[in-house]
């Protein structure tokens, strides 16, 4: 298409949508849907490099105003031009150090809840975000903010949410949550907000697959219970083993209000995480100073790595394979405040293959830092 044929289509285009042309008509009363208006808006955009420079300035104030009357802006998505905020599902994220409530875009992109195009913090005591008369659902990350390290635009999927939570002391039964299969690839945690009195400990296994039969303990596994205990005796537990981390893990302070969590990776190792609210730390919970330990010290009898594949195998008596089990020391019992499952996030990747997704996880790297075998 000719520059002379193009810049006729585009002030058609104009015409029929109310664009003054030359910048001197009104906009027409003409009633059109937001969707229609953006997209239009967006054809004039593609088209600025063949209109005349002395045109395109008044067109970007005129589309600029046109924009504000309905509530969109040049990085509106389209998806969610006309929508309401309560038509998502908004979770909140201040287990995981951000107190915005997120969700997602039908294309996949994060977005907090937002009021004037700011995120609107959690307060304390509310189970959802407040009411308002909002026309556009959310504010959406940018490329910009995906690629911003701290960014909470980074932050994973909460995937399941679960509050309030009794733990039983070690004498009587375990207690535990089936959830949804993994695989290494989707590097999901479990994370657990508690208080934690002093002398008492906590133990958090989840059972996994290995990614082939090790023999270990005595036994030959394909899958079985991994996790670790913190709290007054740091262990990493295998099936039916338990190692003193000492030496090997960081010591982390562990009284008073704790947020602890373990993470598969994608390279198939086991991160370690706690954090005390007394703990000074930067950015999210999995900021690197709350790590502890990983299984990189763990070694089969044949002294090869043990790489974790996926959640263990259905059962009859789990459905799912995919099991999330915890226990405390013998004493008054514990209430775990909140538990989250989370894996990593995939949003789309503008920089990447038409369609592609960019994959966000937290903790990048911390099955690289290398520690002496466990004995």
């Amino acid at each position: 298409m000719s520059r002379s044929t193009l810049a006729g289509a585009v002030f058609a285009l104009a015409t029929t949508l109310g664009a003054p042309v030359f910048a001197v008509s009104e906009p027409s009363p003409e009633a059109r849907s937001k969707q229609s208006r953006e997209s239009a808006f967006r054809m004039f955009e593609t088209a600025f490099p063949y209109l005349p420079p002395h045109l395109v300035d008044p067109y970007r104030r005129w589309m600029a105003a046109e924009r504000a009357k309905i509530g969109t802006s040049a990085t509106s998505h389209l998806s969610l031009i006309g929508r309401h905020s309560s038509e998502f599902e908004w979770i909140d994220y201040t287990a995981l150090g951000v107190r915005h409530w997120l969700s997602e875009t039908p294309e996949g992109h994060v977005m907090c809840y937002s009021s004037g195009g700011k995120c609107v913090d959690v307060r304390p005591g509310q189970s959802a975000p407040p009411e308002a008369p909002m026309e556009t659902a959310g504010a959406v990350c940018t490329e910009a903010q995906y690629n911003t390290p701290g960014s909470w635009c980074r932050l994973p999927k909460i995937e399941e949410r679960h509050t309030h939570l009794t733990v039983e002391p070690q004498t009587a039964n375990w207690r535990d949550i089936m959830t949804n299969p993994w695989s290494a690839d989707d590097e999901p945690a479990v994370v657990v907000r508690l208080k934690m009195p002093e002398g008492r400990s906590l133990t958090l296994l989840s059972n996994v697959a290995f990614d082939r039969t090790i023999l270990f303990g005595g036994r030959w596994l394909s899958s079985a219970p991994l996790g670790f205990e913190f709290g007054s005796k740091p262990r990493v537990h295998l099936g039916t083993n338990a190692f003193s981390t000492e030496g090997h893990w960081r010591a982390p302070r562990t009284d008073g209000i704790v947020t602890a969590a373990m993470k598969v990776t994608a390279g198939g190792n086991a991160c370690f995480f706690v954090a005390s609210d007394h703990t000074r730390h930067e950015g999210h919970f999995f900021a690197s100073d709350t790590l502890i330990g990983n299984t990189l010290p763990l070694f089969d009898a044949d002294d090869r790595p043990i790489k974790i594949s996926a959640s263990a195998s259905p059962t009859p008596q789990v459905p799912t394979g995919s099991l999330i089990a915890w226990y405390a020391n013998p004493g008054d019992d514990l209430k775990i405040e909140e538990l989250l499952l989370v894996t990593a996030r995939r949003v789309p990747d503008a920089g990447g293959p038409r369609g592609g997704k960019r994959k966000l996880s937290y903790a990048q790297g911390c099955d690289s830092r290398l520690s002496p075998p466990f004995n």
